[in-house]
C-alpha cells in the first residue's frame, strides 16, 4: 500500500516539473524580447525559488530533479 502511493506522489511531482519547464520555456521565450537584464535578474529570481521547492518538497521524498539551468 505505502509503495502504490509513493509512486503515485513521484509521478504527480515528475508530472507538475515537466509541466513548470514547460511553462518557463514559454515565459522565457516571450522574455527574450525585452532587455537582456530583466532576463538575468528573472532567472535568478527563478532559480532561487526552484533551488528551495527542491530542497523542501523534492527532496525529502527522494526525487532528485535536474536543476533547470
Amino acid at each position: 500500500m505505502y509503495n502504490k502511493y509513493m509512486i503515485i506522489i513521484n509521478i504527480c511531482i515528475i508530472n507538475i516539473w515537466i509541466i513548470m519547464i514547460i511553462i518557463w520555456n514559454k515565459i522565457e521565450n516571450k522574455i527574450i524580447w525585452n532587455k537582456i537584464g530583466n532576463k538575468i535578474v528573472i532567472g535568478i529570481k527563478w532559480n532561487k525559488k526552484m533551488l528551495i521547492w527542491n530542497e523542501k518538497i523534492l527532496r525529502p521524498i527522494g526525487f532528485e530533479p535536474i536543476p533547470k539551468v
